[in-house]
């Protein structure tokens, strides 16, 4: 497609990625680039209600690595690896995506009410499930950033989740927002229920959850099963990253559930729901160091 006499033809391996790289060498990026991204969005999230066509993407932010180095960044509407979030930046951010998802833009709840309906389906786990939310997830995520200066990318992705962590952990109208958000879409994609027996074996203070994710990453750093994935990821024949990715999730989610039955947290309900109550607690730097330790570590001995 040609663009201001730009590149007259392209092929795209991953619609938001190559759309965004193509119209940053423009003038006119600032001008194009939201309509471009949405309709790059629309593609990518209908290649994802089935798993096995889940962006490789999606798997790199299922265990994204999170830097908090930044220097001063650009203007906001730029794009730049350096870009800096400030606190009115992170409130418009969270509130704005909590509205979209309220006001069910591009059709979000009702992808979110297929995801639930999948539970139906024998066939479709629980890692398929999770990964057709980050799915849905994901392109409005990268569709939101630029407008703060940062790169619809994954290192760009990377460095705002890392920043915006940080800011919520000191603004609570930031953390509601975030919250109220993660509750819509665990209450439609899985129908959680906060009046559960499960939940209330989770726990709900950072000390609660900083001690759980302590003893989760503990037994991901054991020799036992880091030999584990060493042994079962290593010796399958595919060279493809979606599916050893798929395949260390197999076998790393099951280890996450066998810990939290020790405190009486039980199948998948109650794994979700510790994921959930994660999600809350990301701002605590041991809970975020901890996890990003162990899974470095056991994406390293999977060759990832």
């Amino acid at each position: 497609r040609r663009v201001h006499g730009g590149v007259s033809s392209f092929r795209i391996h991953n619609p938001i990625i190559m759309a965004c790289k193509l119209l940053a060498q423009r003038r006119a990026f600032h001008l194009l680039a939201p309509r471009f991204i949405k309709v790059a969005s629309n593609t990518f999230t209908s290649l994802c209600p089935q798993p096995n066509h889940v962006s490789k993407v999606t798997f790199r932010t299922y265990a994204c690595t999170f830097s908090t180095s930044s220097k001063p960044g650009q203007q906001t509407g730029s794009s730049s690896p350096h870009a800096v979030l400030t606190q009115s930046q992170a409130l418009d951010y969270a509130t704005s995506l909590l509205k979209a998802y309220e006001e069910n833009e591009g059709g979000m709840l009702e992808k979110f009410d297929r995801v639930r309906a999948s539970a139906r389906d024998p066939n479709l786990s629980i890692i398929d499930r999770w990964q057709m939310l980050l799915g849905i997830r994901l392109p409005m995520q990268l569709q939101a950033i630029p407008k703060y200066g940062f790169e619809p990318t994954q290192e760009g992705l990377n460095s705002f989740n890392a920043q915006l962590s940080k800011i919520a952990s000191e603004d609570e109208g930031i953390r509601t927002a975030i919250e109220a958000r993660w509750d819509l879409m665990f209450s439609r994609a899985f129908g959680l229920q906060v009046n559960s027996v499960q939940h209330e074996k989770v726990p709900k203070t950072v000390e609660g959850v900083r001690a759980l994710i302590k003893e989760i990453a503990a037994a991901m750093l054991s020799d036992s099963f880091l030999n584990q994935v060493k042994l079962d990821i290593g010796s399958m024949s595919t060279t493809d990253t979606v599916e050893r990715r798929k395949a260390l999730l197999a076998i790393l989610i099951p280890l996450h559930q066998s810990v939290l039955a020790r405190h009486e947290i039980r199948g998948d309900e109650g794994w979700l729901l510790f994921q959930r109550a994660v999600t809350d607690k990301m701002y605590d730097p041991e809970i975020r160091d901890a996890a990003m330790q162990a899974t470095i570590a056991v994406f390293k001995a999977a060759g990832l």
